[in-house]
């Protein structure tokens, strides 16, 4: 699946976050892809939560769009947080982010990425 978030229009609300969900089907899907554009000078900070209930292993990546990997994390479960700041101070920059299934699927409770920024 890809995804096109805006976290621009959705970081106007008072709480400044953004939630988006999904589902890793069985044997059809085992990565996700999102992309956002992240503003000159801002971090983003995304924690993913999801199913724990089959030994679920989720990763999450941040890469540039050349291809670069900008940040990882890896640990065994579905609980993953990562940050990023462009530190670009005059332009922004394109984000894309993959969730991955290292292990296990979810069906019937999705993984939640929660996605804020600050300057």
């Amino acid at each position: 699946m890809r995804r096109r978030l805006s976290l621009a229009e959705t970081t106007r609300r008072a709480e400044g976050t953004a939630r988006v969900a999904g589902y890793f089907r069985k044997n059809l899907d085992d990565d996700d892809y999102y992309s956002l554009e992240l503003a000159a000078g801002v971090i983003l900070n995304i924690d993913m939560s999801g199913p724990t209930d089959k030994g679920q292993d989720f990763d999450l990546y941040l890469f540039g769009s050349n291809g670069t990997r900008l940040a990882k994390f890896t640990a065994d479960g579905t609980a993953e947080h990562v940050s990023y700041q462009n530190a670009n101070q005059t332009k922004s920059k394109t984000i894309f982010i993959l969730v991955t299934s290292y292990r296990g699927f979810s069906t019937g409770i999705p993984y939640t990425l929660k996605l804020s920024r600050s300057n």
